[in-house]
C-alpha cells in the first residue's frame, strides 16, 4: 500500500516528466526546417562579389556558421558549385536569394546573392544578417516561420514592423545544422525523395527568398503595395535571358484587371503583366515554396510593386496573392480565409 509521501513523490515525478516532455516538444517545434544537405560536412565557397563590403559581410557570415556548428564553410578562388555574390535588382522585394540544385539526394550546387538595391542602405548589422541568412540556406536550412525575429537568423524577413532579424545563428538554427551534419558526419544519409530533374530532363532548381520587409497584417501589406487589383489570369509566358542562366528565368503573367483597389484607376478593364521569378527554360525548371505559379483563368486579389518598366511584381511572392479556394472563399497563405467584403474594404 502506497503512503501519502510515496503518492506525492510519484505525482511530482510524473509532473516533472510531463513538463520535460512538453518543454522538449516545444523546443524542437521551433528548430529550423531543412531543405537538404551536402554530401560532406565541409564545402569551399567561391567569392564572386564585386565589392569589398559584400565580401566582408559574407566572410562574417561564414565565421559565424563555422564557429557555432559542425559544418565548415571554406574558401576557394577556383570554380565552385557553392558561390556567393551580389546583384542590383530594383524590381524585387527580396534582399537576398539562394538557388539550389541536387544530385544523388544531396545538395549539388548553391548560389547566393545579396540585392544591393536594399543592402546598400543597410547598416553593417543588417547586411551581415542577410549574408548569414543566405549562407544558412546554402548549407541546407529552410526558413523558420515559427521563430521570432530574435530567435532565428533564418526567419523569412529582414525586418518586420521595424524589428530586425538577428544577425547571428541561434540555437534553433545551430541544432538544425548539427542534426544534418553530425560530428564526423556519422550516420548522415542522402534524401532520395528530393526531385532532381523533370520528366523531360530539365534540372530542377529551388529558390529561397529573404524578403526585405514582412507585414503583420493584410492592412500593412495593402499600405506597402503600389497597386492592388482584382484580376483574372489570361495567359503566361516563360522568360529567359540570352545566356540561358537560371538567374534570368521568370514568368510573365498576363491578367485582365476587373477592379482597382489601389493605384491607377485606369488599370480597370486593362491587361497588366506581373513578372514572377520562377519558370523554365530548356535546361532548368525554377520552383519555390514561397512563390507558386498563378493558375490559368484563376481570379486573384494581387498586392503589387511597380517594377518601373510597365510591369509589376508580387510583394513577397505568395504573400502578395489572395486566391479563390474551391470557387468559394478567398484565402491568403498567411492571413487565412477572407471574404470579398474584407478585401474590398482595405484602406
Amino acid at each position: 500500500m502506497k503512503t501519502n509521501r510515496q503518492t506525492a513523490f510519484t505525482k511530482a515525478s510524473l509532473l516533472c516528466i510531463t513538463l520535460l516532455a512538453v518543454s522538449t516538444q516545444s523546443a524542437y517545434a521551433n528548430v529550423t526546417p531543412t531543405v537538404g544537405k551536402w554530401s560532406t560536412n565541409s564545402k569551399s565557397a567561391q567569392n564572386q562579389t564585386n565589392n569589398s563590403t559584400d565580401a566582408a559581410a559574407y566572410s562574417t557570415g561564414k565565421t559565424r556558421w563555422n564557429n557555432s556548428t559542425d559544418f565548415l564553410i571554406g574558401s576557394t578562388t577556383s570554380t565552385s558549385t557553392f558561390t556567393y555574390s551580389n546583384v542590383y535588382n530594383s524590381s524585387a522585394t527580396w534582399d537576398g536569394i539562394c538557388y539550389y540544385t541536387w544530385s544523388g539526394g544531396y545538395i549539388s550546387g548553391a548560389r547566393t546573392y545579396l540585392n544591393n538595391y536594399f543592402t546598400d542602405s543597410y547598416t553593417s548589422s543588417l547586411r551581415n544578417s542577410v549574408a548569414t541568412h543566405e549562407l544558412g540556406h546554402a548549407i541546407g536550412l529552410d526558413h523558420n516561420t515559427t521563430a521570432s525575429q530574435s530567435s532565428s537568423v533564418m526567419t523569412p524577413y529582414t525586418k518586420v514592423s521595424g524589428v530586425a532579424r538577428t544577425e547571428y545563428p541561434q540555437s534553433y538554427d545551430i541544432t538544425a545544422v548539427n542534426n544534418l551534419y553530425a560530428y564526423g558526419f556519422a550516420g548522415v544519409q542522402s534524401d532520395s525523395t528530393i526531385p532532381e530533374t523533370t520528366a523531360t530532363g530539365q534540372t530542377i532548381v529551388e529558390v529561397c527568398f529573404s524578403w526585405a520587409e514582412g507585414y503583420n497584417t493584410l492592412e500593412d501589406l495593402y499600405k506597402a503595395a503600389d497597386v492592388v487589383v482584382k484580376a483574372k489570369l489570361a495567359k503566361t509566358n516563360s522568360l529567359t535571358n540570352k545566356t540561358g542562366s537560371l538567374e534570368g528565368i521568370a514568368t510573365e503573367n498576363s491578367l485582365k484587371v476587373q477592379k482597382t483597389l489601389k493605384g491607377n484607376a485606369t488599370l480597370t478593364d486593362e491587361q497588366i503583366t506581373v513578372v514572377t521569378e520562377i519558370g523554365e527554360s530548356s535546361k532548368f525548371q525554377v520552383v519555390s515554396d514561397q512563390l507558386s505559379p498563378l493558375q490559368l483563368n484563376g481570379t486573384f486579389y494581387l498586392f503589387l510593386k511597380d517594377r518601373g518598366d510597365g510591369t509589376y511584381a508580387l510583394i513577397n511572392g505568395d504573400e502578395g496573392v489572395v486566391s479563390k479556394k474551391d470557387g468559394k472563399a478567398y484565402k491568403h497563405v498567411k492571413y487565412g480565409e477572407l471574404s470579398e467584403d474584407q478585401l474590398e474594404q482595405l484602406k
